[in-house]
């Protein structure tokens, strides 16, 4: 069977799970211009997605893609219900 680099890390054990995720596309790379938060509800079984722009739903999405069956997922959802940065720098 195929090893995930995240099992050494437990992630059965929890009932959240926190990824900050970059729009980097290049991952060999330093760069990447926004930050969202991704965050595992494992009780529920959704994916659920801050974004302070909304920029970065397509991240998100091939996140939720490549890792649903490994978390057990069945949902993504992009929270909208929070402040929201006012320029495009902070």
């Amino acid at each position: 069977a195929k090893i995930c680099f995240l099992e050494p890390l437990e992630l059965d054990r929890k009932q959240y799970v926190f990824f900050p995720l970059n729009n980097n596309q290049m991952i060999e790379m330093a760069g990447g211009s926004h930050w969202s938060l991704l965050v595992i509800d494992k009780k529920n079984s959704n994916l659920i997605h801050y974004d302070s722009i909304g920029s970065n739903n397509n991240e998100a999405n091939y996140f939720y893609n490549k890792y649903k069956k490994y978390f057990n997922l069945k949902n993504l959802i992009n929270c909208n219900k929070f402040p929201k940065q006012t320029n495009s720098s902070d």
